[in-house]
């Protein structure tokens, strides 16, 4: 549940940029310091420990770094402007997570398989635009059409069944 609220708040900002940012970035700057924290070019990334000694926290699960539907919405988390993070130091995360994110093998689960594909989308910008198309569509809605409303009957409605052809 823990990676899929990290999820939920930047989806979030990406529907409602201008009443959810603030709120989105407050909850997830912890998450950013963290993965900012716990990085390092090369073979393995992000550590084990990324998430561990943070205040309330006790235990991570030990494969959040192997199962999809754990870290692809934590690294989607990335996508959203991390404060005190250098821009440049933030995009090299991004393009590693989606790295990490589009390897998909053959014998993932559906649920991990799903997120994977959930992560892609979100850290390829595809859920940015998305948000955005939604915002533009609530600011311009489409005006039912009133013009040509629909012509009264001009008889009344049949009070009886209508004969099937096996009557005939």
């Amino acid at each position: 549940e823990a990676s899929r609220t990290m999820w939920r708040v930047l989806f979030d900002v990406a529907l409602h940029p201008w009443g959810a940012f603030e709120d989105g970035e407050h909850f997830l700057k912890h998450v950013h310091n963290r993965l900012d924290a716990g990085y390092s070019p090369g073979i393995n990334n992000w550590h084990e420990q990324t998430f561990m000694f943070c205040h309330g926290v006790n235990s991570i699960y030990s494969g959040w770094r192997t199962n999809a539907f754990i870290y692809a919405p934590v690294y989607s988390a990335l996508v959203l402007e991390a404060s005190g993070v250098p821009t440049e130091d933030q995009q090299e995360m991004i393009d590693t997570a989606g790295l990490i994110v589009n390897n998909i093998p053959t014998d993932m689960t559906y649920y991990a398989r799903s997120w994977s594909i959930i992560g892609i989308l979100t850290l390829n910008g595809d859920v940015a635009k998305a948000g955005t198309n939604a915002v533009r569509a609530t600011a311009n809605p489409t005006a039912s059409p009133t013009a040509y409303p629909t012509d009264m009957p001009s008889s009344d409605p049949t009070t009886s069944p209508t004969d099937s052809p096996s009557d005939h």
